[in-house]
């Protein structure tokens, strides 16, 4: 059961090889729901798959049945939301999903899959925002998709990470202006509820600090950036079982809450973000199984979807005249499959 890369030390299999003969029934289905067609690419790109069930998730305080039952509901679902291919692209390396522009600054960011042991343990599925043209991550969210108790599709974040590179809090800082005051990790949230309302998630968990999977065993973890204090500001409401409950969409403020010299920047965000939505929504759905998708698409191209935007500041002559706020913004997206 070796990654092709990194093989885990001689004691680790051991480890995982007794802890599978003690629950070999469980461990034998499994093993053969990997090895189902909708599963058995994902499989193939990523074999560490097959010690899932023995690792501790999101949650360090679940149970192993509610880790189970998550992990098990989460590759029920994803197939039917994401296409085989797509999947085992993002275990391999990354699966770029959509292209943001900046048309004035030339810009350009890229919305990406990822599946990676780095963050396997804060969920099954990983959105990464890249800045192209330095290579830097300037945020990862990872979550998996489980069920609640009526059986209604639930997201659960177990990751928010930003880069320690010291470039990325330039890039970060640059990259807000451009966006008219919105952060890197909220861009990531903002794009996560776009999934959730594409894919008709009924409610989304995140887990909160002292619950997060790598306080397990770990008396001296610290928080480098705090989980509750970000949940805390996205409108979430604290829960007794280790997790914020966040609003499927965030609220629009309304001009008069704002403070006179922050309405403009609002107004503005929320015609990026409005823009932006169109060219994600297509890409999402364009990253559906086949089975999923009218036959207008086009299997054999794989680029990602593109959006251009054109701040204002930058340059105030490109702005649409029937843009009440400024804003000017267009976007692009190829007759792609994501």
């Amino acid at each position: 059961m070796n990654t092709p890369n990194a093989p885990l030390p001689l004691a680790k299999q051991i480890k995982f090889f007794l802890r599978s003969c003690r629950d070999s029934r469980k461990m034998r289905a499994w093993l053969a729901r990997l090895a189902q067609p909708d599963l058995a690419p994902v499989y193939q790109a990523r074999p560490r798959l097959a010690l899932k069930p023995q690792l501790f998730l999101i949650n360090y305080k679940w149970t192993p049945a509610e880790r189970r039952a998550l992990l098990d509901a989460h590759y029920e679902i994803i197939p039917r939301l994401i296409a085989p291919e797509i999947l085992a692209r993002a275990c391999r390396g990354h699966h770029d999903l959509l292209h943001i522009v900046n048309a004035a600054t030339g810009r350009r960011l890229a919305i990406r899959f990822l599946c990676r042991e780095q963050f396997e343990r804060e969920g099954d599925l990983t959105l990464n925002l890249l800045d192209s043209a330095s290579g830097l991550p300037l945020a990862n969210i990872s979550f998996s998709i489980g069920a609640d108790a009526s059986g209604a599709r639930r997201i659960y974040i177990g990751g928010l990470q930003a880069s320690r590179d010291p470039r990325v809090r330039g890039i970060i800082h640059d990259l807000a202006k451009e966006m008219h005051g919105l952060r890197a990790k909220a861009l990531l949230l903002w794009v996560l509820r776009q999934f959730a309302a594409r894919w008709n998630i009924s409610s989304i968990y995140a887990v909160d600090d002292a619950h997060h999977v790598t306080n397990r065993g770990n008396k001296h973890h610290q928080v480098l950036c705090s989980y509750d204090e970000f949940w805390a500001e996205s409108e979430g409401e604290h829960m007794d079982n280790g997790f914020w409950s966040l609003p499927l969409a965030p609220r629009q403020r309304a001009r008069e809450e704002l403070k006179p010299n922050k309405r403009r920047q609002y107004e503005r965000r929320y015609a990026f973000l409005a823009a932006l939505r169109e060219s994600l929504q297509a890409a999402i759905d364009r990253c559906a199984p086949a089975s999923a998708r009218n036959n207008n698409n086009n299997n054999n191209d794989r680029d990602p979807a593109e959006f251009f935007h054109v701040s204002p500041e930058a340059s105030p002559s490109a702005a649409s005249p029937a843009d009440a706020h400024g804003y000017g913004a267009h976007s692009h997206t190829h007759p792609a499959r994501c």
